[in-house]
């Protein structure tokens, strides 16, 4: 059944179609919206009334209430397919002739495409996606089995996709330990009030499920990482942590995203056995 977009004011929007990317997932905006930091995300109640959004209730992933679903049309169309290839380039490199990749948040596929294209060339392996809103499932599923299709038959038959519906923090917890090669998260707790915002507070779920040469690159939302968030992926956790600031052109018609750069960040080789593991909670 197709869900309905609504605005902060109750206005109706058309069901989603499969043209509406999402760009976040989080919970609530309060009356002020002081929990979003973030320049890409609107700061005030003038600018969420014109900001696409939808407010939908899960049965699985509420963290606080409602979920949130922003849509950043124009912003996600026209940079982040860069920002994803240049990722999934980098995160390409020194894998195994077959390999298990996470990629949590399906959005617009542009990660979930790229690294099928990438693993179709070096011996191909098992793609697990994790994603909350069905329809956008469903929508990643039908987008992958063409791009699949587009592939000669002996590179088709080397890629494993496998779909997980629902919260990412869950999800993961019911994963294989040592198992993925390879973890991409689209989002990452950008200050210590939005942890119950973005998906990545769970560094030590995400450490159990790589292998020992495994990386992981979460998405950083700015030209460099933040205090906190270096504070929570760092050396004590990943023996090498790299950055790399990639150019990204923000739409014409965007008013609330004007950053030039964006930060690529990758952490690599866990440190399995050298920290003592807090069950995620």
């Amino acid at each position: 059944m197709a869900l309905a977009i609504n605005t902060l004011e109750g206005e109706r929007r058309p069901p989603l179609n499969g043209n509406i990317p999402i760009a976040a997932i989080g919970t609530s905006v309060p009356e002020n919206c002081h929990h979003i930091h973030h320049p890409r995300y609107p700061t005030t109640r003038e600018e969420w009334t014109t900001f696409p959004v939808t407010r939908t209730k899960y049965d699985d992933g509420v963290v606080k209430g409602e979920r949130l679903m922003i849509g950043g049309w124009s912003v996600m169309e026209e940079w982040e397919k860069n920002m994803e290839q240049l990722t999934v380039a980098r995160l390409l490199n020194d894998l195994p002739e077959r390999a298990n990749i996470l990629i949590r948040g399906e959005g617009l596929g542009y990660c979930t495409e790229a690294f099928i294209r990438g693993l179709s060339m070096t011996g191909g392996g098992e793609i697990h996606v994790i994603e909350l809103h069905p329809e956008i499932l469903e929508q990643g599923r039908k987008r992958t089995k063409r791009i699949l299709k587009t592939l000669p038959p002996h590179q088709e038959k080397s890629i494993k996709m496998v779909w997980h519906e629902g919260d990412a923090l869950k999800v993961t917890r019911g994963l294989r330990s040592n198992y993925f090669h390879r973890v991409r998260s689209d989002t990452f707790p950008l200050s210590k009030s939005e942890k119950d915002v973005n998906d990545v507070i769970d560094r030590d779920e995400i450490i159990r499920i790589m292998t020992d040469s495994g990386a992981f690159s979460p998405y950083v939302g700015h030209r460099s990482a933040t205090p906190e968030q270096l504070a929570y992926m760092n050396t004590r956790y990943f023996r090498h942590i790299e950055q790399f600031v990639v150019p990204v052109t923000p739409p014409r018609d965007c008013h609330y995203y004007k950053d030039t750069e964006m930060a690529i960040m990758i952490c690599k080789g866990p440190r399995k056995g050298e920290i003592v593991f807090q069950a995620s909670k």
